[in-house]
């Protein structure tokens, strides 16, 4: 008898990251190779003038470009450890200000940017010539004391603050931000960062010219004597200094400026055209020697899958975008998705569907657990005071209050004489709650309605004082200063609809763009026949999330503080996001309209379906 055939065994799939992280590699390799031609060229001009050592790469040039390219690796190292795809979504600017304060990317960023511009100052202290007089130690004459040189601590910390300046708009802007491009780009890396040339010049322009106005405003009003005391306390270690703190002043400031000016415009640059080459090299698509990224894998889309399934936001948001490019350029590999039966968690199809509709639905799921605080909010929420209330001007009455045979006094002394008489008649009341007892209560409010009108009791109570604060800080909002402060419209929905701290935008479209590509070419591709059954979920899925989203921005209620809100309910980002599930639907209504019926689909579900993905020429054939 022959013996049983031996079992084959599937291939185990690698993991996403092993394919992930060399094609990152190879992209960081490819912006930092850029960045080391600019270091080359900026040591250049840092040299004395020559004719052949001041450019030539195996001498003093060399090493000045090493030193730079140090420098330039800093932003790099920064970039890498900070890298998202998503865009920051918070419901205020103060929110974002306030989590990013002291948060742990701040320190980070504010630390790189420092230490790159500490080793370029450094350097070019170093390669400057001994006329320049920026040696921290000046020798003065034969008969003088060596002092300390105030000229080079100035220029650090000219560059000190030039880093400062730098890591704030670095956090401002989100450098760290990559944006996946909606559309393949034709052009190649050098050709994008040719075209970002303009900008770098003006970024580098501003930055430095502020810096260099601002600057010694600051050194000199509050930082000049911390970074005396720190320089004079290293440099007496070193060298034998007179026991005087105080600063010896600046010789020819003017020339400080100008180098300040020169050598920082070479920095800015550097930084620039490092950040713009990581970003434009790391937002190229996931491919590798024109195939998708996982395809050197022995098993493919188990690879795919495990991105898929990722919990990190960088491998998750690059598989879903392989995936989508799959769907609409590589026909082979596309197929494949269709035959894979065998694979431990169900058929290749199921699970990349199903991780496609988990990511739809997230949205439904994060607008259903923000009706929790809305459902609080009243039918008609308090609107802000308008203006501030003003306290009313009319004296207090100056009638007659307590009737009495006696000559009347003033009501003020009224008041007082009556509050006296009761409270050593009745004094406080035992084992009361209230120290004063019933009777001196009642005496009290008939002696403030006596003397206080009713706007001004009003004013006086706590509804007054409630109201008056909310006018306070109506008025505020409304100011530049109550500016961070605004809950938009916009931030909101976004920041529900898309997650946060980031948004999961990028994640969410290419999952709509790859289950209704695969839906549409399951039709000539799938042979098994095992897409039909979920056409019916892809449906009402998007169904579903189109009208949860479009329930959602029609009835949420602008927030109070919202002052810019003029009814304008429309989000680019969301509208973007509804206008990918009605392409989506489109496609899949076209191409199984006419295959409803026997796909589980009821009629007037398909006419809610042609109705949210619009009423075309070739949609008129489909009931």
């Amino acid at each position: 008898m022959n013996p049983p055939a031996p079992v084959k065994a599937v291939p185990t799939a690698r993991p996403y990251r092993d394919f992930l992280t060399p094609s990152l590699h190879t992209r960081f390799t490819s912006a930092a190779l850029l960045a080391l031609a600019a270091c080359w060229l900026i040591s250049i001009p840092l040299a004395s003038p020559g004719l052949f050592w001041s450019w030539f790469p195996l001498g003093p040039a060399g090493i000045r470009t090493l030193f730079l390219f140090i420098s330039s690796l800093s932003i790099f190292v920064l970039r890498v450890a900070q890298l998202h795809f998503g865009p920051r979504t918070s419901i205020s600017t103060f929110e974002s200000f306030w989590n990013y304060l002291v948060s742990k990317n701040t320190i980070l960023t504010c630390f790189w940017y420092t230490l790159s511009a500490f080793l370029y100052v450094e350097l070019y202290i170093f390669s400057t010539a001994k006329d320049a007089n920026l040696a921290s130690i000046d020798p003065g004459r034969s008969y003088e004391r060596p002092k300390l040189n105030e000229r080079p601590i100035l220029l650090r910390s000219q560059f000190l603050f030039l880093a400062l300046a730098q890591s704030a708009i670095h956090l401002y802007k989100d450098y760290d931000l990559i944006r996946l491009p909606q559309s393949p780009t034709k052009n190649s890396p050098l050709v994008q960062l040719r075209d970002e040339f303009k900008n770098i010049v003006a970024h580098t322009a501003k930055l430095v010219s502020l810096t260099c106005l601002f600057g010694p405003f600051f050194y000199f009003a509050l930082w000049r004597n911390l970074a005396w005391s720190l320089t004079f306390k290293i440099g007496r270690t070193l060298f034998f200094l007179p026991k005087s703190t105080r600063p010896a002043g600046l010789t020819d400031p003017f020339s400080l400026i100008a180098r300040f000016l020169w050598s920082s415009t070479l920095l800015v640059a550097l930084w620039e055209l490092s950040n713009r080459a990581f970003t434009i090299y790391t937002s190229q698509e996931p491919v590798k020697k024109n195939k998708p990224l996982t395809a050197d894998s022995k098993d493919p889309n188990g690879s795919l899958l495990a991105g898929l399934k990722a919990k990190k936001e960088i491998p998750k948001t690059m598989a879903f975008w392989e995936l989508a490019m799959i769907t609409r350029k590589f026909e082979e590999r596309r197929k494949t998705l269709f035959t894979e039966l065998d694979r431990k968690g169900g058929s290749t199809w199921s699970q990349v569907s199903g991780t496609c509709l988990i990511e739809i639905q997230s949205v439904i799921q994060r607008i259903q657990d923000s009706q929790g605080a809305i459902a609080h909010t009243p039918e008609q929420p308090p609107q802000p005071i308008q203006t501030l209330p003003k306290i009313s001007s009319r004296p207090v009455r100056e009638d007659v209050i307590f009737m009495a045979p006696a000559p009347p006094s003033t009501g003020l002394q009224a008041f007082e004489t009556s509050v006296g008489l009761v409270a050593r008649s009745y004094g406080q009341s035992h084992g009361s709650t209230n120290p004063v007892s019933p009777r001196a209560q009642k005496l009290l409010e008939y002696g403030a309605d006596r003397i206080l009108t009713k706007e001004q009791q009003e004013q006086l109570g706590r509804a007054g004082m409630v109201n008056n604060a909310n006018g306070l800080i109506s008025w505020l909002i409304r100011t530049p200063i109550g500016m961070p402060f605004r809950q938009s419209f916009a931030r909101r929905v976004n920041a529900v609809v898309f997650g946060v701290p980031y948004s999961t935008g990028a994640i969410i479209t290419n999952a709509i763009n790859a289950v209704c590509g695969l839906a549409v070419a399951s039709l000539k591709e799938d042979n098994l026949g095992q897409v039909q059954k979920d056409i019916s979920t892809i449906v009402r899925t998007l169904i579903i999330t189109t009208q949860q989203i479009q329930i959602f921005i029609r009835n949420l209620p602008p927030h109070w503080t919202d002052m810019d809100f003029d009814g304008n309910r429309q989000v680019p980002e969301v509208e973007e996001l509804l206008k990918g599930l009605g392409d989506g639907l489109h496609e899949i209504v076209v191409t199984f309209g006419e295959y409803a019926t026997n796909l589980g689909l009821s009629r007037s579900e398909m006419m809610i379906a042609r109705d949210l993905a619009g009423r075309g020429p070739e949609m008129e054939s489909v009931k």
